[in-house]
């Protein structure tokens, strides 16, 4: 063989196995559950929070969450509508079981979702007078927040990247939006708009906007702890808005505690 075709094999070779290397690449992105995002800016951003929230593996892998949750509600003049102390556990260890308890009045609640049956309880005595769609938007809106950013690949979610925004403290954010529709995916709670909004830094999800059927809210994570690795919110706050985002009045605080992560 000549000094030239052994130049041309070689390089024959070297081509070959780039092609190889290219392919099983492809293969392995294709096994992603980010494959069904066709969208390259919105995969890209969703790719830069899971890793910084915890990573998407890790998160598919857990076997239960538990926390505690106090929320108070108030009216547009200020004053408090209610307020309450919440223990959420969510199981998926065999199928999904969550179960949601707090004290009203003196009087034991306990909200409960076992593979798609949602039951309530008043003092271990069913609740005849709850709606079974409020119940189900109530079981979907906890689990829906809490799972947030990582459920954003689930399906039916209508997504457009909508470029770079500054909050109203300054913090510089990429700006997700997301469309839900109830009517076709049962995983969706309401017909709603979402707004995702991204530290431009650290990629973690320090607010979102809603546009509900008869309001917008204005929802901020105000302060984050960190539990085997994933980011957690610890105090958030939620204001009525206009279309420009400019707060109309204080509807909710939160704040959340006890956090436990147990994987598989």
């Amino acid at each position: 063989m000549t000094g030239k075709s052994i130049y041309f094999f070689t390089f024959y070779l070297l081509l070959i196995t780039i092609l190889n290397s290219c392919q099983t690449t492809l293969s392995q992105g294709n096994d992603s559950p980010l494959k069904k995002i066709k969208k390259d800016k919105v995969k890209v951003l969703l790719e830069k929070t899971f890793k910084k929230t915890g990573g998407l593996e890790n998160w598919t892998s857990k076997k239960s969450i538990k926390f505690k949750k106090y929320f108070a509600l108030f009216d547009s003049l200020g004053n408090e509508e209610m307020a309450v102390n919440q223990v959420h556990d969510y199981n998926y260890s065999a199928g999904e079981k969550i179960k949601i308890q707090w004290i009203k009045e003196n009087e034991n609640h306990l909200l409960q979702s076992e593979d798609g049956k949602i039951t309530k309880t008043i003092n271990n005595q069913s609740d005849l007078s709850s709606n079974p769609t409020s119940l189900k938007n109530s079981v979907l809106s906890s689990t829906f927040v809490v799972n947030i950013p990582f459920n954003l690949i689930d399906e039916g979610i209508e997504f457009a990247h909508e470029g770079i925004d500054t909050l109203d403290d300054g913090i510089i954010v990429e700006v997700l939006r997301a469309n839900f529709n109830p009517e076709v995916y049962n995983n969706h709670s309401t017909k709603d708009t979402w707004w995702f909004y991204f530290d431009k830094k650290e990629y973690h999800l320090v607010g979102y906007m809603v546009k509900h059927a008869d309001h917008l809210s204005y929802v901020r994570n105000l302060s984050f702890t960190e539990v085997d690795g994933f980011t957690f919110p610890l105090t958030r706050k939620s204001w009525r808005v206009n279309i420009d985002r400019e707060i109309l009045f204080l509807r909710a605080e939160y704040e959340y505690s006890n956090y436990e992560f147990i994987k598989k």
